[in-house]
Formats: structure tokens, sequence, C-alpha cells
């Protein structure tokens, strides 16, 4: 390296490969939060922020899918209680982005994290889920059946209602 100006170029160059790499590994990974019909699963690309749920607020005209609303700024992401009745924990919310529009699921217990490369899909199983919920694929993870959520065709559902 012959001076400074071909050092940062280097540097910048080999930050720019990492990140890429992690940009890749960020896609294969999922977290998975327990709720009343199992466990449910979203892809890190779909995760905006996980949040106390403290930070939830109740509006008295919102339909009955909802529990409440997160205030983002200049918008406000609707709630859905996905609790599983154990009140053990303090509940959280697991903010999500399909397409254009957020969601958040409001859960209690602890939250997973899993490679998705390494959970094998369920063949053949039902991918059947409560409204709105639209699964991808049924996996298989070390903590039991995940249904993999699709974020977009989720919150698409939400608005045809």
């Amino acid at each position: 390296m012959r001076n400074r100006a071909e050092r940062l170029a280097w540097i910048e160059d080999l930050f720019g490969e990492v990140a890429a790499g992690e940009a890749q590994a960020l896609v294969a990974r999922g977290i998975v939060v327990p709720s009343a019909w199992g466990l449910l699963c979203v892809a890190f690309p779909s995760v905006v922020e996980v949040m106390a749920a403290k930070n939830l607020k109740t509006l008295s005209f919102l339909p009955e899918e909802f529990c409440g609303v997160i205030d983002r700024g200049s918008s406000l992401a609707p709630v859905i209680d996905v609790c599983d009745g154990a009140e053990a924990t303090v509940p959280k919310v697991l903010l999500m982005r399909g397409g254009e529009h957020e969601l958040g699921l409001r859960y209690t217990g602890t939250p997973q994290v899993i490679d998705l490369d390494e959970c094998p899909a369920e063949p053949g199983r039902d991918l059947a889920m409560p409204f709105p919920f639209v699964a991808a694929a049924r996996l298989v993870t070390p903590h039991g059946s995940a249904a993999l959520l699709d974020a977009t065709a989720t919150t698409e559902r939400l608005l045809e209602r």
C-alpha cells in the first residue's frame, strides 16, 4: 500500500465484502416466537424491530383483530395479539414489514433465532392458519414445528378485509 488513499480504498472494499456476507447470513435466519397457534417464524429480512409492549397504544376504533398500534412517527403500525396465555414474561412486540406496510405481533415468552437453511420444510403439512396469517411453509426447528409467515401475504390479507 503506497499511500493513505489506497489503504482506505482497500479497507472499504474489505468492509463491503464483509457486509455483503453478513447480509446474506441474515437472509437465512428467522426469529421464532410462541403463539396461541404454535410457533411462528418471521424471516429476518421482514423483521423491523422487537420492542417492549409498553409502547403499544390502544385505540377504540380499531377492528377486533388488533390489540393496539405502535406509533412509527408518521404512521401507525397495527398489532395483533398472538400470546399463548402464558403471561410469565413481559410481553413484547415483533414489528415486521410486508410489502410497504408494517404489522406487529404481541407475544410473551422467549424468542429464538434459527438458521432457516438448517430447518427443513415439513412436506405435506397443512399450511392453514387463523385469519389473517398466511404461512409460506411449515419448518422443523429445534424448538418444534413452526409456521414460517409470509409477511407480505399476511399484510395484504388484512388490507383486503
